[in-house]
Parts: structure tokens; sequence; C-alpha cells
């Protein structure tokens, strides 16, 4: 399945919308891309149909190497792990951690 979204918020409802039918992150995919038609930078993901525990996904989108920092650590402190990273136009992060019950 193959995400493409210049929102953080929509890459991650997204993915985790994926989750939810057996699809997972694959960490190597994740790139970021110009358009210069528009002059937006998207951020596109491919999730491939897998067996694994149930996990969540959280997206983190920063301009600034410093936000995007303290961002990666307070996340961390709560459990969650880096699972890929791109630059386009801002930072952007993957983080997963396995899912909690609802």
């Amino acid at each position: 399945m193959l995400l493409s979204t210049t929102k953080t918020e929509t890459l991650e409802r997204e993915m985790n919308q994926a989750v939810a039918r057996g699809y997972r992150l694959h960490p190597l995919s994740l790139a970021g891309i110009y358009r210069s038609m528009s002059g937006a930078f998207e951020t596109v993901a491919v999730m491939e149909k897998r067996e694994s525990p149930a996990v969540e996904y959280r997206v983190i989108g920063a301009a600034r190497a410093g936000t995007f920092e303290k961002e990666l650590t307070a996340a961390g402190e709560q459990g969650w792990e880096l699972v890929a990273a791109v630059r386009s136009g801002a930072f952007t992060a993957v983080l997963q951690r396995t899912a909690v019950p609802r």
C-alpha cells in the first residue's frame, strides 16, 4: 500500500488505519518528494501486509532541528521507538510502539 501526503497528521491517521487491516511500515520506504508544480513537499511511505504484533504509529514533523530533537526525546520517554526518518521540507519521523488496548 502506498501512502503519500503533505501533512504529518494525515500520514499518522492513514498508517494507523492500515495497521488495522494488517499492514506495517516498510522502514526503508519512507521518502520525501518535492512537487515542483505545487511547491509542496510530500512524505511517501510503503506499507506491507504481514503478520506481526499489533503496533501503533506516531508521526512527528518539525521545521527546526532543535524542536524535532525535543519531540523525539519526549516520545522516546513515552515508549515510542524510531522506525524511519526523512527530511522533506521539514524533519519527519515515524515512531511505533506496541498497540495499547483501548
